[in-house]
């Protein structure tokens, strides 16, 4: 992001009516370009105080309170579980109920259990036979033994 180098007198006032006249409270990207106009702009700085005068205003103002009613159409509102703690489940399992993917878990263990002993067994023989075949195409395919047995 690029800090613009200079800004506006629209701009200055923009930020006036949105952020106030406390420069802390303005965009970082902007403040420096703002303080600078204003360092320049002497006639700028009435619209400063006016910003002030009313952000004074403003904090002496009494901040309304939520009314009864307000707060119980909040709170039907709000999703079930959003008063309540977080739960250690729900810290490893953020993701909606977790009984989903346990039940889907030990569904997959049962069936892997269950399904073992359906299964054909293999034959110790068959397979010993096999290697022992392999083993013996391999070393007569090796020039090595070939020259050793002339």
């Amino acid at each position: 992001m690029t800090m613009p180098t200079t800004l506006t007198e629209d701009r200055l006032r923009q930020l006036l009516d949105s952020y106030g006249a406390d420069a802390g409270r303005w965009p970082d990207a902007e403040r420096p370009a703002a303080l600078a106009l204003l360092a320049e702009r002497p006639d700028l700085e009435g619209e400063r105080r006016e910003a002030a005068r009313l952000d004074a205003l403003l904090a002496t103002a009494e901040r309304p309170a939520a009314s009864g009613a307000l707060l119980g159409r909040l709170l039907e509102t709000a999703p079930q579980g959003a008063g309540r703690g977080r739960g250690w489940l729900s810290l490893l399992w953020p993701f909606g109920p977790a009984w989903q993917p346990a039940f889907g878990l030990a569904v997959a263990l049962l069936l892997g259990v269950a399904s073992g002993p359906l299964l054909p067994e293999a034959d110790a023989t068959q397979t010993a036979q096999q290697e022992t075949t392999e083993e013996i195409a391999v070393l007569l395919a090796t020039p090595l033994y070939a020259e050793e047995s002339l």
